[in-house]
């Protein structure tokens, strides 16, 4: 069945009502020119219906979920999903994917009442290669080409960039390039564009006049424009080789030139089919690609919300990588001190601590939103809110966390003193009780002072703290006194107050001691100087004297020696 805008195709019949109704609708389809996305029951699964485009973003900007969930059915001969992406080429990039991939994309000018049936992004699959699905974008109203642009960076494989004219100058490359970028990384953010794998970017450009130059001033441009995308993200700095692999294919004309235009096809075709054994492409299987590309349009129509200009876009991703760069500095920095909680430590020092990582925070974030424009002042101020708030969450978290731990070992401390005053004397006076209260209540006012963030406006003040503990306090007290804990120490005591001392068991029992004396004639020898120490260990002993009086004659008249000792013998009888 041939069809005016459409190759010639052979439809094969197959068994069954369902698969006959299959084939009558595609039959229909062919004949009457009716758009793939009317036909009830068509497929993107193998056969001669593999290559019927469906509309999968509408011109509105409005994703077909039935559309996505067609590509979950897809045959791929257990290979992953290969997603080639067209962009900015309009009727020749449809011709060229289907030179590629013998799909059926439109060809022929709509007229004016059928603007819509090229609008958007239209997906098929190849019925040549199991698993390939091709996807065509075409500006028309909400879906603008920067938008699909950027949806098609986020869930192909390899993004086929048709060149804006002719003979574009690196100025209108640089811009060109510069919008996808920026719109994709303001859709998927810095860290999904590192981590999704890298994809390959064909730039496809008309065989005329110096091809090379014309390639290297497009990769030069191409390389400015990713330099100035990720000039205020993460990726400031990063090559654009770590994130793209950038290719160029010079199309020559299929109709006067067909021989060098289906041998570069042929070329391209070859690179694309080998784009997972090159280790490019994301990897996508069947029943991913349905939630990758419902989250990747969401993204992307949420960061295109008002259709922005340049400015604004590239303030955009300046404000996320700022709030993005904060968040996870000071989360990092609140992890250490979850980690001091969880080996309960209360940090003394947290109410600076976490008072310097809000405002270090803060300060970053302004740091590096100083050069957004005016019109994005009420983003900025957004999102600094928004900063700032997701942090005094995890601020008044660890402030929760460490109060209670600080009561807790607070009283902990107050009973262990209870325990130890009642088994001294067995009992507790009133006034030892008041001493010990307010002793705990000043160590919990001095520590709790230490935790009080000034940034928590509506957290609880240093006198409802210590008003609340001392409540706490008062009512562990008089429960804790009567307590078993409390009666067994005071049962010990008076045990050991009304019981006689054990009799030592009978026997004799000796020890040796030892008395020295040093009688120097230090300053003079007159005595002034005196000093004793001595050892005991049960009927062991060791005592010496030291005296600067070795000048002072003893009752026989004699100069006492140096030094002098004695040993004694001590015993210990037992009956």
């Amino acid at each position: 069945i041939s069809c005016p805008d459409r190759p010639r195709r052979t439809v094969a019949l197959s068994h069954g009502v369902g698969g006959m109704r299959t084939v009558v609708a595609a039959l229909v389809a062919a004949a009457t020119g009716a758009r793939a996305s009317v036909v009830t029951g068509l497929s993107l699964r193998g056969g001669a219906l593999a290559a019927e485009p469906l509309q999968l973003i509408s011109p509105q900007g409005k994703l077909n979920a039935a559309v996505v969930e067609e590509v979950a059915m897809l045959e791929t001969s257990g290979a992953p999903l290969l997603v080639v992406a067209s962009v900015g080429g309009k009727l020749h990039g449809r011709k060229l994917l289907n030179a590629l991939f013998e799909t059926s994309f439109r060809t022929k000018l709509p007229s004016t009442g059928d603007i819509d049936s090229c609008a958007g992004a239209w997906i098929a699959a190849s019925p040549s290669v199991p698993g390939l699905v091709l996807l065509d974008t075409d500006q028309s109203g909400a879906a603008d080409e920067s938008a699909l642009a950027a949806f098609s960076c986020a869930v192909a494989d390899a993004v086929l960039v048709h060149s804006p004219c002719v003979s574009p100058s690196p100025t209108v490359l640089r811009d060109a390039f510069e919008k996808v970028f920026m719109q994709h990384l303001s859709a998927q953010g810095s860290s999904s564009a590192l981590s999704d794998g890298k994809t390959m970017l064909v730039h496809v450009h008309a065989d005329a006049g110096d091809a090379a130059a014309m390639q290297k001033a497009a990769a030069q441009a191409c390389e400015m424009a990713w330099e100035a995308a990720t000039a205020a993200t993460n990726l400031k700095g990063t090559p654009l080789a770590s994130v793209f692999h950038l290719e160029h294919v010079a199309l020559p004309s299929a109709t006067f030139d067909s021989e060098r235009f289906d041998a570069a096809v042929t070329d391209l075709r070859t690179k694309l089919r080998s784009l997972h054994t090159d280790g490019f492409g994301k990897v996508t299987t069947r029943s991913s690609f349905s939630s990758l590309a419902l989250s990747a349009w969401d993204a992307v129509q949420v960061a295109s919300a008002g259709q922005p200009s340049l400015q604004l876009m590239r303030d955009r991703v300046a404000i996320t990588a700022a709030y993005d760069d904060a968040a996870t500095t000071a989360s990092a920095a609140f992890k250490k001190m979850t980690k001091q909680l969880a080996a309960d430590r209360v940090i003394s020092s947290f109410g600076r601590d976490a008072t310097s990582i809000l405002n270090t925070a803060a300060s970053s974030f302004d740091k590096k939103v100083a050069d957004c424009s005016p019109a994005s002042a009420d983003l900025v101020a957004k999102q600094r809110e928004r900063l700032l708030k997701a942090l005094q969450v995890d601020v008044r978290e660890l402030f929760v966390k460490q109060h209670r731990l600080l009561t807790l070992q607070t009283i902990a401390l107050y009973k262990k003193q209870l325990l130890q005053v009642m088994a001294r004397s067995g009992t507790v006076a009133q006034y030892m009780q008041d001493r010990l209260r307010r002793n705990a209540e000043k160590a919990f006012d001095l520590r709790v002072s230490a935790l009080i963030v000034p940034q928590l406006a509506d957290g609880p003040t240093r006198s409802e703290l210590t008003e609340s503990f001392s409540k706490v306090l008062t009512q562990t007290a008089t429960k804790f006194v009567d307590s078993p804990p409390m009666q067994l120490q005071a049962l010990g005591a008076m045990r050991r107050r009304v019981t006689k001392g054990q009799k030592p068991p009978r026997g004799i029992n000796y020890g040796l001691g030892l008395v020295g004396a040093l009688r120097t004639q230090w300053g003079g020898g007159q005595g002034n100087l005196q000093s004793f120490v001595g050892y005991t260990a049960g009927l062991n002993s060791a005592h010496v004297m030291l005296a600067n009086d070795g000048a002072i004659p003893d009752s026989s008249g004699v100069e006492p020696p140096l030094f002098r000792w004695q040993p004694k013998l001590n015993f210990d009888v037992s009956i």
